[in-house]
């Protein structure tokens, strides 16, 4: 079971890269920083553009469905995120505004935490392609053998 631990491990960074993103900027959400976490949002975003590619690269096929399901919704949700930081910045929010805004983003971000961890969670079982795969190929050099 150790044949794809290493690309799993590389799947698997990427994700808690992603969980260190949202649990920094839930951090500053509730310290009063709200509003310096576009850089978070921007490296979460291209961190599943790069967990895509590396999963393409190192299994030779797209994430399967289930996963693909998690980061999309995880995708979707910090363009949204990104999307209501921007019109909060442009409609010049007062102190009280900005209570409140910022508690809504942190219930938003443990959120996107559970679904990150979710994601994580079905890392364990969704490589059932790769695994077919590789046995198809130990039945082919089991054939081989002339006994």
């Amino acid at each position: 079971m150790t044949r794809y631990k290493q690309q799993l491990g590389r799947v698997t960074a990427h994700q808690l890269r992603r969980m260190k993103c949202a649990e920094e900027a839930r951090r500053r959400a509730s310290n009063g920083s709200l509003l310096t976490i576009d850089s978070l949002i921007d490296a979460a975003v291209r961190g599943i553009s790069e967990e895509r590619q590396d999963y393409l690269d190192d299994f030779g096929s797209a994430l399967p469905d289930t996963l693909e399901y998690a980061v999309t919704t995880e995708l979707e949700a910090w363009h949204r995120l990104n999307a209501s930081l921007c019109h909060f910045r442009r409609a010049d929010p007062g102190p009280a505004d900005l209570a409140t805004y910022a508690a809504q983003v942190r219930t938003y971000l443990t959120c996107q935490l559970e679904l990150i961890g979710v994601a994580t969670e079905l890392l364990r079982s969704c490589l059932v392609e790769q695994y077919l795969q590789h046995i198809d190929t130990i039945k082919e050099r089991l054939d081989q053998v002339t006994l």
